[in-house]
């Protein structure tokens, strides 16, 4: 049942080719003598040679013994598992069951075998989610085979290499659903010398609580995201919470060592798991069970209890959620959250704040909880793209239709991605937005043979790739585009004539202006008039004035059934180009031995570029550190000690 590898070091050496090709079947033997080896221990010293089998929840403390050798110099073991969603291990060798479900081997194979697909991986996840994880289905209590079929049957698009490669890694996954934890003996230069592996299988716990409370939370894809990344790059991250059966959310927080920073400072996550990168440094991502996930499953326990006349041993329940979950929390102080839920559940009145206070207060636990999975990310400036390539739902558009183009395979994995810049070869045949949105404009004719390609490329830190589109013709010709020229900079109380091009360029309709009001979102339309707001003037022929400083934006409709609506920003007035701090780069605070830290402030000013610019408000914020900035440029610590941080100065207009 267990696998064994130990460091061999060969003391004959022998001409193993020259040998195989006069003999094919000769096995050749040279004397070698193991160096190191290393067995999986119960706490008793006894050595597991079978399958270890425990119930979800349940706990395992393993040792390890070396045989007939001895720790090297500086040598180190660690301890791993195949698959912590199911059986997770820590650094002492205590395993923890958590999922004995199929719904987790699943849910492995969609994060780690499906997603990372290049190309199609994210999107064919997503369908996968969509078949396997839903009300109509129910994994647990389908057969491996029919697991299977179902995957099969829903890959019929996939190319048949990708999808049988998949299918062979899900029924691995089906088929062998116990676990393998190693223990592995390195060296001082972290060369392997020696390992054991045991197989544990997780049965479905009959305890009552295994139906309420949760046993662990994993960060699902932990091992196919790069954590070296720079600023300004993303990742995604996916949670899960076992056991899967419970349904339960995640909840994501952000850490870090810093004592002058928040972990909020490094990096931003949002609840699907997005993470973006904002400064260099160490930023550590955690996840959690749902605290209001938890709470509606105990509430449905104890409201369950209740209406059985039953007594509801919340001292009880306090400890084995302790027990559990990793709570680092007393029992007494869970037991009065739990009274409370208690309350909540047997009262007829409103109990809003009292459960409110419940989910805050258990949340704050969570957070801390043993179980909980992490991920450390170290941020660096800069880490340059070397490659990448493009890929699109469909690369055949008919004019007016629109698709997505997407970098994927980026080299090196944790390169900021998002400034990319999009160019199409031909604007008249399709546009890309700065989202990589393509929209198809003109195929040049209404016969169905009119076909016309352009290019849409991608550029990013001077790497381009590019991908070829085709437009087809519409037959029925109707506008699918409008784009709106002319200066997007305009003087004050000076006249512009901005116009407007249909596309397809064969589409015949009359064109309306409209200009966007003050409030940002009411549009008013020239079809019988001059239209204004507070900072210009349209006329209905497309000429525009302005007569105060601001950023306007022009709209241009066509077409009687179906409106084909665009829009164009034009700055009144003179745009600020550049924004210095006038005390430099650095600025030093001394506070006398005869004051305190309270009181003190420094002042920043700034000096806009060029000195004639229209709006020379600025806005000040602080990038890091313990110090804190107001809208006058006040510099002044958030304590009452030494304080250090980065402040930074932004034009509004202008950027």
């Amino acid at each position: 049942m267990k696998k064994k590898i130990v460091k061999w070091q060969s003391l004959i050496l022998v001409m193993t080719m020259i040998i195989t090709a006069i003999v094919p079947a000769f096995s050749v033997g040279a004397s070698a003598a193991a160096t190191h080896a290393i067995d999986i221990c119960l706490e008793d010293g006894s050595s597991v040679t079978e399958q270890l089998s425990l119930m979800e929840s349940e706990q395992l403390q393993l040792t390890h013994k070396l045989l007939d050798c001895s720790m090297p110099d500086g040598g180190y073991i660690t301890w791993t598992s195949e698959a912590p969603l199911i059986v997770s291990v820590d650094s002492t060798g205590k395993i923890y069951a958590h999922d004995s479900s199929k719904g987790a081997a699943v849910r492995l194979w969609i994060d780690n075998d499906v997603r990372t697909v290049a190309i199609i991986g994210p999107a064919l996840a997503k369908t996968m989610e969509k078949i396997l994880f839903n009300d109509k289905i129910d994994l647990d209590t389908m057969d491996t085979e029919a697991i299977v079929e179902t995957v099969r049957t829903s890959m019929s698009g996939v190319p048949s290499n990708i999808s049988d490669y998949l299918i062979k890694q899900l029924e691995d996954k089906l088929n062998s659903l116990d676990t393998g934890i190693t223990v592995t003996l390195f060296s001082a230069d972290g060369e392997v010398l020696a390992s054991d592996q045991v197989r544990v299988l997780v049965t479905n716990s009959d305890k009552w609580y295994s139906k309420v409370i949760p046993n662990g939370a994993f960060i699902t894809n932990k091992e196919s995201v790069p954590t070296t990344v720079a600023v300004g790059g993303q990742v995604k991250l996916e949670g899960g919470v076992t056991p899967l059966r419970l349904g339960y959310g995640v909840t994501w927080s952000i850490d870090t060592d810093s004592i002058w920073t928040s972990g909020k400072d490094y990096a931003t996550i949002d609840d699907q798991g997005n993470v973006t990168f904002l400064k260099e440094g160490k930023v550590t991502i955690k996840v959690s069970p749902n605290a209001d996930d938890l709470v509606d499953g105990l509430m449905s326990y104890i409201s369950s209890a209740i209406s059985a006349g039953e007594s509801d041993d919340t001292a009880q329940l306090a400890r084995i959620m302790i027990k559990l979950l990793g709570l680092n929390v007393s029992e007494k102080a869970l037991k009065a959250v739990l009274d409370v839920l208690v309350t909540v559940a047997g009262a007829t009145g409103n109990t809003a704040d009292l459960l409110s206070t419940a989910v805050k207060t258990l949340s704050n636990y969570l957070l801390k909880a043993s179980i909980n999975d992490s991920i450390t990310f170290t941020i660096v400036q800069s880490l340059e793209i070397e490659k990448f390539s493009l890929t699109a739902d469909k690369t055949e558009l008919t004019e007016g239709d629109s698709t997505m183009v997407r970098l994927t395979d980026i080299v090196p994995a944790g390169s900021n991605s998002q400034n990319v810049l999009w160019s199409s070869s031909d604007e008249s045949v399709l546009t890309v937005d700065n989202n990589g949105i393509v929209k198809a404009r003109d195929a040049g004719g209404i016969s169905s043979a009119n076909k016309r390609t352009a290019t849409v490329t991608a550029t990013v830190d001077g790497v381009s790739e590019s991908l070829e589109f085709t437009v087809k013709c519409k037959l029925i010709t109707t506008p699918v585009d409008i784009a709106i020229s002319g200066p997007q900079e305009l003087e004050l109380n000076t006249p512009q004539q901005y116009t407007a091009t249909l596309y397809p360029t064969r589409s015949k309709a009359d064109i309306t202006w409209g200009l966007l009001g003050d409030d940002g979102e009411t549009v008013s339309y020239a079809s019988n008039g001059d239209v204004s707001n507070s900072m210009a003037t349209l006329t209905k022929d497309g000429v525009l004035t302005g007569t105060n400083g601001g950023t306007v934006t022009l709209y241009a409709k066509a077409g009687l059934i179906t409106h084909v609506t665009t829009t164009y920003q034009v700055y009144i007035g003179r745009l600020a180009k550049g924004v210095t701090i006038d005390q430099g780069e650095f600025v030093s605070v001394h506070v006398p031995l005869y004051s305190t830290y309270k009181n003190a402030k420094t002042t920043l000013t700034a000096s806009i570029l060029p000195y004639d610019v229209t709006n020379k408000n600025v806005a000040w914020s602080v990038l890091s550190g313990n110090i804190e900035v107001n809208a006058d440029g006040v510099v002044s610590p958030k304590g009452y000690s030494a304080a250090y941080g980065v402040v930074q100065v932004k034009t509004y207009d202008g950027g």
